[in-house]
């Protein structure tokens, strides 16, 4: 051994340096922080608003359900009423109505009918005073 190697083994060994601590009396309590009132009356507000929507949304909806149903039972009612009138107005065109208005105007059936032929203008059948 060497007189620099027991030089180094004679000196002290150096003490491991830990980071000093910065301790402090505690003088009073930390004050406690309140809850922030402005935030809970606006998440109170958020949650009405959205509430009131819902409720107002399903009340549109309950409405227009029933509109719905008033409005199918008005289509069925004038399905109804369009289908009458067109059985009346297939009654006013029949052969015996005309025929029964006909008679109640003073008109007669001629009971020895006669036809004009269109293409050479002739008279077929025997004409007779009704």
């Amino acid at each position: 051994m060497s007189v620099l190697d027991e030089a180094l083994l004679s000196l002290p060994a150096r003490p491991e340096r830990r980071p000093e601590r910065h301790l402090e009396p505690v003088t009073r309590p930390r004050r406690r922080r309140r809850p922030r009132v402005v935030y809970a009356i606006i998440a109170l507000g958020g949650a009405l608003a959205i509430a009131a929507g819902q409720m107002a949304l399903s009340l549109a909806t309950t409405e227009s359900s029933y509109r719905l149903s008033e409005l199918t039972k008005e289509q069925s009612q004038l399905t109804w009423e369009k289908q009458e009138l067109y059985d009346d107005i297939a009654g006013l065109g029949s052969p015996q109505y005309l025929a029964a208005n006909a008679a109640s105007l003073g008109m007669v059936i001629n009971q020895s009918p006669t036809y004009l032929r269109l293409s050479d203008g002739k008279i077929i059948g025997k004409p007779v005073i009704a």
